[in-house]
C-alpha cells in the first residue's frame, strides 16, 4: 500500500515540480505555479481510486482531505522555520520572498 501511495504522489506532483522552473519569471509564475498546482489535484483526483482503492464516490473527499492536510503541514513548517530563523528566512521556501 506504500508503494502505491507514493507513486500516486509522486504522479500527481510531477506538474507542479516541473512548474517550478519557471518561477525565475515573476510575471507568469503565479499563473503557470497555479495552473500545475490545479493539475496536480486533478491528477492526484483520478490516481486515489485507481491506486488506493478509494472508492469512486470519495475520491473527491479524499483528496480534499489530503489537501487540507498538506496545507496545515505547510503551515507548521512555515511556522517553525520562522521561529527559528525570523520571518525573512521564509522567503527561502519558495518565491514568496522575490515580489
Amino acid at each position: 500500500m506504500l508503494d502505491q501511495a507514493l507513486k500516486l504522489v509522486a504522479y500527481s506532483l510531477t506538474p507542479s515540480w516541473v512548474a517550478g522552473i519557471f518561477t525565475f519569471l515573476p510575471v507568469v509564475a503565479w499563473l503557470i505555479t497555479l495552473l500545475a498546482g490545479l493539475y496536480s489535484l486533478y491528477l492526484f483526483h483520478l490516481g486515489a481510486p485507481l491506486l488506493m482503492k478509494v472508492p469512486e464516490r470519495e475520491a473527491i473527499g479524499y483528496t480534499v482531505a489530503l489537501f487540507a492536510i498538506a496545507i496545515v503541514i505547510a503551515f507548521l513548517i512555515g511556522t517553525l522555520i520562522a521561529a527559528m530563523f525570523g520571518m525573512r528566512a521564509i522567503g527561502m521556501m519558495g518565491a514568496i520572498g522575490r515580489f
